[in-house]
């Protein structure tokens, strides 16, 4: 067995003093109440580094360790992300398929990225009364029936049967015009149609982020704004993306996604002709991960990203 090979973790890029880290704060949300944790051109705030150690077998679990302790590093073993200790790796699944299934126990899960997004979304997304929405990837519809709850007239995309049928069954949802699109294949929108374009966890299963935020800017009219959430790219470098336990034979499933760098999202945005409004990473801490147990294991980690474009 070959000796194991240490990965340098991102280093703090230079100049970049306006990038702000949010923990989820006493009341889950991060801001304006919430916690800033750190500032890229500050010290960490955490008292706790991590390790990753890869093996040529495959990644390890990580392993935290305390300031001035000795640094001992180890391969534990690969954990689920529910902690349980597994033995095959999670099966690749087309990333339609693996959503359709998901759709069965979607809503049932401790997601603790849905639970640290959606209070941040709302409130980045303001008063939406009287509001024309495009909600682009919608699942089983949380974004899309709160948006419409409060006011907005929301079309809700989402490639996955699945899915829709179960945002389609909830309360609220002949409100929502729900509608069965890949948007890979452009927008069914006309140019400048829409105040709102909201794309919540969804551009991680995206390879052609050009394409996307492309189409996100020719349908937001000026002075709307384009609101992206999604799975931090730290946590790709970790070896996790979005993944389920299958209910049927449980085995872990990974829809099949792409691997972006936070570079990705702000050159492909420039492109686009959409400014950055907003741009805030939450990571998760103590107040998140009494909400939801699986996040314990990633405190002080990066775990979300948020951006708000203007066209």
């Amino acid at each position: 067995m070959g000796a194991p090979e240490r990965r340098p973790l991102l280093r703090q890029p230079e100049g970049v003093a306006n990038r702000r880290i949010h923990g989820a704060g006493a009341d889950g949300q991060s801001f304006p109440g919430g916690r800033e944790l750190q500032r890229l051109s500050s010290r960490p705030a955490c008292a706790r580094a991590r390790v990753v150690v890869h093996h040529p077998e495959g990644s390890s679990a990580i392993r935290p360790f305390t300031r001035g302790s000795r640094r001992r590093e180890e391969v534990i073993g690969r954990r689920s992300d529910d902690g349980t200790e597994t033995t095959g790796e999670p099966r690749i699944v087309p990333t339609r398929e693996g959503y359709d299934l998901w759709s069965q126990v979607y809503d049932d899960e401790d997601n603790p990225l849905i639970t640290l997004e959606t209070a941040l979304v709302e409130r980045l997304l303001g008063d939406v009364r009287g509001l024309t929405i495009a909600d682009l990837g919608c699942g089983t519809g949380r974004h899309a029936l709160a948006m419409a709850r409060a006011g907005g007239s929301v079309v809700a995309l989402d490639f996955s049967a699945g899915m829709l049928a179960k945002a389609r069954a909830k309360p609220g949802g002949t409100a929502v015009r729900f509608v069965r699109h890949d948007l890979t294949n452009g927008l069914p929108f006309a140019s400048r149609s829409v105040d709102r374009v909201t794309c919540c966890l969804v551009l991680e299963h995206v390879v052609d982020l050009d394409g996307a935020l492309a189409e996100m800017s020719r349908i937001c009219r000026a002075g709307g704004f384009v609101l992206v959430s999604d799975l931090h790219p730290t946590m790709r470098l970790l070896g996790r993306q979005a993944q389920f336990t299958d209910p049927a034979t449980g085995r872990k499933i990974r829809p099949a996604a792409a691997r972006h760098q936070l570079s990705d999202y702000v050159v492909a945005a420039t492109r686009a002709g959409l400014s950055i409004d907003h741009m805030s990473e939450h990571v998760v801490d103590e107040a998140l991960a009494a909400r939801s147990p699986r996040a314990r294991k990633y405190l002080c980690w990066p775990l979300l990203l948020l951006l708000r474009l203007r066209p």
